[in-house]
């Protein structure tokens, strides 16, 4: 059983992420010890010196500690504010699983596996429904916890339906549930996209002086002008570096021309800063938008619509309308910009909004890079309706135009074989021995402004590390006075970091990058933007607990943290964990090099892993594209074949154990009855000894005052 001092719930998070740091710093200088001694244990003595050493390292603006573990807690904790009068916490009242209703979680349960994806299985459900019962902070034995989550995620399934056909085979496995409000939301969505799609105008302005001004190709002009002009649905795809921004710059330019307005919004508020400074208009996200226009949804993913006078779930506060930027015009043109990324919910109330106001829509993106963090497929949906899809293939961005010519090729995905030869041949695929390699090649290798892409953020973890270090022996990074990130790593001046949690009060977007200039004693950190081309980058000062919470190392990142950027050269670490998207996201940011490194035991071996990465698609397309992966996935199963074996087996042996379980418990129970009936018996028996031996001894003495006198009579 493992529980926390309440009242030091505050320092949790600092003393968490100062223990993974004295931790890895113990790790580092036993290692550099026992190096310098090779064949050598450092004793106590030295173990001692070593951790007094890891505790005052990463602190050095503070007074050295030269104290053991447990003082040194103490001085941490001092440093933090901590006091030992502090008042005492009080005791939160204790939930039991009576005050939690099984349909309420049984809904909440299907409320988020609906937020996160098409379809879903049963153990999707039983995941969240667990999740619930630990938030809520329900204390209950272990069985009565099984019992409730097993009964709820049954009632929870059984409120869901099942896009396999009614005969066909349903694994566990496969992701066949969804819900109607599913199915609701995504018929509403390509029933307004279709209505859009089948009303068009034909009305496109004439782009060839602007076309010769901006130096565009053939492609780029025929979308500018569908853009520019009146459709009420324009869908336009291109492939990394085909010069979509350069594009919509055109579009904007011709539109204003011609007095109709542009607006454009994106998925996310980064990408909307970006297009902003490139663009040279006002831009914002498509949730601020939407928000604007009375949209709200919770945690759960349920959204809700306010009307005008309605009091704000959130904040309490009467819903007046949309302010004067957020006002639509009719015939004005609503631009999607990264469009692949959009999820269902947010694109269905976005449609809601153009109807209202007469605007036209255009969504710009590619489905071969990333794609919505939920349920998404809005541009599949779009390009599947849309009269025609504008596609853009020449490509810009690269130095080479025999890479150029390939990452068309990869963003197609085919012939994966081929392609990695032709990577190869380029000398872009770099070999190593094992992921140590792979982080010792990159941080001595890779160049200020290089985009590294890892899949996970525990690799992005372990690189930002390994880079850090690297630039700290180089002198690139103050190592003197540091704070600590989310990442529990430190962060000094030069470092370059990432925020991860839109904040308007602070000025910082998800997945900014910025440069640190400064950090103060308290972990303030001043920090300077990058990479959006301006003239005069902002600085922004981000407070210790936002640093704490929302803000870590940036070298490497996820593909979801690089997209958009565009850099003299990338780094890509092929991993099981990585997909396609992922993959050409990572090879489409450098100008000049785009290297692809795989720990692999020779090229056949790394062949294999990257056509085994771009067969990986785990984006969320649509319902129908979750239909017919369901389908594939039964297909050659029948009912009573196989898998109604193992299903009936798997439940055969589930009951198998819970009936083992109950009779354990039950054995359990009689053993402990036994236990304490000895205990009483043992205690019972000691008694009636006592007084056994009381009573020999009385009837020893009244014998002995007896039989003496009567003795002394018969022998006188």
């Amino acid at each position: 059983m493992t529980g926390e001092v309440a009242e030091l719930t505050p320092w949790n998070a600092l003393m968490s992420k100062r223990s993974a740091q004295v931790a890895r710093n113990l790790d580092k200088f036993t290692a550099e010890w026992e190096a310098a001694h090779p064949g050598e244990e450092p004793g106590p003595v030295v173990r001692a010196r070593l951790q007094a050493k890891a505790w005052d390292h990463e602190r050095p603006q503070k007074k050295p500690s030269q104290l053991g573990s447990e003082a040194g807690w103490l001085r941490e904790l001092q440093d933090a504010g901590y006091t030992p009068d502090l008042p005492r916490a009080g005791e939160p009242p204790v939930r039991t699983l009576d005050d939690l209703a099984v349909q309420r979680v049984a809904s909440r349960a299907l409320d988020r596996c609906a937020d996160s994806a098409s379809a879903w299985t049963v153990h999707d459900i039983q995941e969240h429904v667990t999740r619930l019962v630990t938030e809520a902070g329900v204390r209950a034995t272990p069985e009565a916890l099984r019992e409730f989550v097993t009964i709820t995620t049954r009632l929870a399934a059984d409120d869901c339906l099942s896009v396999l056909p009614p005969d066909a085979p349903a694994p566990e496995h496969v992701a066949h549930l969804t819900t109607l409000h599913v199915v609701a939301v995504e018929t509403a969505l390509r029933d307004g996209l279709a209505a859009r799609a089948t009303a068009s105008t034909r009305l496109a302005p004439d782009m060839a002086r602007l076309a010769q001004q901006a130096s565009l190709d053939s492609e780029q002009v025929q979308a500018a002008a569908a853009i520019a002009g009146t459709e009420p649905l324009v869908v336009v795809e291109g492939a990394s570096g085909a010069g979509k921004t350069t594009m919509l710059g055109a579009a904007i330019a011709t539109a204003a021309r011609d007095g109709r307005a542009v607006r454009v919004v994106t998925p996310t508020k980064k990408a909307a800063d970006v297009a902003a400074t490139e663009l040279g208009v006002p831009t914002d996200s498509v949730a601020k938008l939407v928000h604007e226009h009375g949209w709200r949804w919770n945690a759960d993913g349920v959204w809700t619509r306010l009307a005008v006078g309605d009091a704000d779930p959130l904040t309490g506060a009467t819903y007046t309308g949309p302010s004067a930027e957020a006002q639509l015009t009719r015939g004005e043109r609503i631009v999607v910009d990264e469009a692949g990324m959009l999820d269902q919910d947010t694109a269905l109330a976005l449609l809601t909004v153009a109807d209202e106001h007469g605007a036209n829509l255009a969504l710009v993106g590619d489905r071969a890079q990333l794609a919505a963090i939920g349920r998404g497929g809005v541009l599949d949906i779009a390009a599947q309706l849309a009269p025609r899809v504008f596609d853009m293939t020449s490509v810009h961005r690269f130095a080479d135009p025999d890479y150029a010519a390939l990452t068309v090729d990869l963003r197609r995905g085919e012939h994966p074989a081929l392609l990695f030869d032709r990577l190869h041949a380029l000398g872009l695929i770099v070999l190593h021995d094992s992921d140590e390699d792979v982080r010792e090649g990159i941080a001595r290798d890779a160049r200020d402004g290089d985009a590294i892409t890892v899949a996970t953020n525990d690799e992005a973890r372990e690189l930002n590390e390994r880079i850090r270090d690297q630039r700290v022996r180089a002198g690139l990074v103050d190592d003197q006075r540091t704070t600590v990130g989310s990442d529990g790593l430190p962060i000094g001046r030069g470092d370059m970091i990432q925020t991860r949690h839109n904040d308007a009060d602070v000025q910082v977007a998800n997945r900014q990058t910025w440069t640190v200039q400064a950090v103060g004693d308290d972990g303030t950190v001043w920090a300077t933007e990058q990479g959006t081309g301006r003239k005069h980058q902002r600085t922004v000062q981000l407070p210790a607990e936002y640093v704490t919470e929302h803000t870590h190392l940036a070298y490497a990142a996820t593909a979801y943290g690089v997209q958009g950027a565009t850099v003299p050269a990338s780094h890509t670490v092929l991993s099981d964990a990585l997909d396609a998207a992922g993959v050409y996201v990572g090879l489409t940011r450098g100008r000049e090099a785009n290297r692809l490194h795989i720990v692999a035991a020779d090229l056949d071996d790394a062949r294999e892993q990257f056509v085994a990465a771009l067969a990986r698609d785990r984006a969320d397309r649509g319902l129908a594209a979750a239909t017919q992966a369901a389908r594939e996935a039964v297909a050659g199963l029948t009912a009573n074949g196989p898998v109604r074996m193992v299903n009936a087996e798997r439940a055969r042996l589930a009951e198998r154990i819970d009936r083992a379980d109950r009779e354990a418990r039950r054995w359990e129970s009689i053993v402990a009855a036994l236990d304490d009936q000895a205990a009483q018996q043992r205690g019972e028996s000691d008694a009636q000894q006592t007084l056994l031996a009381a009573a020999e001894a009385a009837a020893a003495t009244v014998r002995a005052e007896i039989a003496a006198p009567l003795v002394a009579q018969a022998t006188a």
